[in-house]
């Protein structure tokens, strides 16, 4: 292009100069600060999409607002491959309590996770627990989904990218994942299968960039607790449920009340238009010889959520978290008055 036409396009939508950055898969491309572009000039589509009508993926792929979030390169599934974000070190690291740490030597998530891939060619980064009880735990979570043939699955905490190859092995259904863990990421991309795509990025920030109504189901196992905070905690499960389509279903599992209570899942979920259900692990893994419990425990004391999303949404249901938490409890946010 002429440099005057490269500067134009520079400064259209959201006014953020376009970065060269190379994305998980090494592939260069040209990115934004902030991801979805609602200054772009409308298509009728884009019309419908923002208020509220469920279209089709390939339509959401070719809308405006999104041109800074899809690539050219297809996943088998014939989606087309999400940018990853720029990793901003001073915003996107998430920090380990100390209280949760035997040694209290300052350590953040993508840390912890870096050191333990280097077991993800065998067990993965969970200690004792084998391949094959992840294989059984991710049936049950195959099953609460009901995870059809083809589906398109976003992954919150992706690890070593195994969920999501277990699933194109058994399902024949194409994924993405996020996780904090570079080294994680690295791995994914090259030893799980071409079928899914991951990126390293800030699972807190995924309403930034990724599509709403537009993965099949959303899954996280044995992450999401890693935010450290309950009000964020209901952020990241309301972020799951914006990114599937209307009947989809989004899965969260191993929480224990410690660190998100049962009890606060309904005024988390209050104003969106989804079906919830709690599964009490101790239960529905009965079968596994080894799941993995929490610290100081000898019986699973976690459960599952697993939330239908009856409606598709648009973006004014996201314009604030309806609970605020402290450390023992959460209480109900009004509705802004505008």
């Amino acid at each position: 292009k002429e440099g005057g036409e490269e500067q134009q396009e520079a400064q259209e939508g959201n006014g953020d100069a376009l970065l060269e950055v190379v994305d998980s898969r090494g592939n260069p491309a040209r990115v934004a600060q902030h991801f979805i572009d609602f200054k772009s000039k409308p298509t009728k589509a884009q019309q419908q999409y923002l208020s509220g009508k469920q279209i089709s993926p390939a339509e959401i792929e070719e809308l405006p607002m999104y041109r800074h979030v899809f690539g050219e390169e297809r996943l088998p599934g014939g989606r087309r491959v999400m940018v990853c974000p720029p990793w901003k070190t001073e915003s996107d690291v998430l920090q380990i309590p100390l209280r949760h740490l035997p040694r209290k030597k300052a350590t953040s998530v993508d840390q912890k996770y870096d050191r333990r891939a280097v077991n993800c060619q065998k067990s993965g980064i969970w200690h004792k627990i084998s391949l094959e009880d992840h294989r059984l735990i991710l049936k049950v979570i195959e099953g609460l989904l009901k995870v059809r043939e083809g589906d398109y699955v976003f992954d919150w905490g992706s690890g070593c990218g195994h969920k999501l190859r277990f699933l194109a092995d058994t399902k024949k259904v194409s994924g993405f994942g996020v996780d904090v863990s570079e080294k994680s990421v690295e791995y994914s991309l090259v030893n799980t299968t071409k079928a899914n795509h991951f990126c390293r990025a800030n699972g807190v920030r995924i309403d930034e960039w990724i599509p709403e109504n537009y993965f099949d189901h959303a899954l996280s196992f044995g992450s999401v607790y890693h935010v450290y905070n309950r009000t964020t905690f209901c952020s990241v499960i309301r972020s799951m449920v914006r990114v599937v389509k209307k009947g989809g279903r989004v899965y969260n599992g191993w929480t224990e009340n410690a660190e998100y209570r049962r009890a606060d899942i309904a005024p988390c979920l209050r104003d969106l238009p989804v079906t919830v259900d709690i599964v009490e692990e101790r239960k529905a893994f009965a079968h596994v010889p080894v799941f993995p419990l929490k610290a100081q425990q000898t019986i699973p004391n976690t459960y599952s959520i697993v939330i239908t999303k009856n409606e598709a949404t648009q973006p004014k249901f996201w314009k604030y978290v309806p609970v605020s938490c402290t450390t023992h409890k959460c209480e109900e946010v009004p509705y802004p008055s505008s």
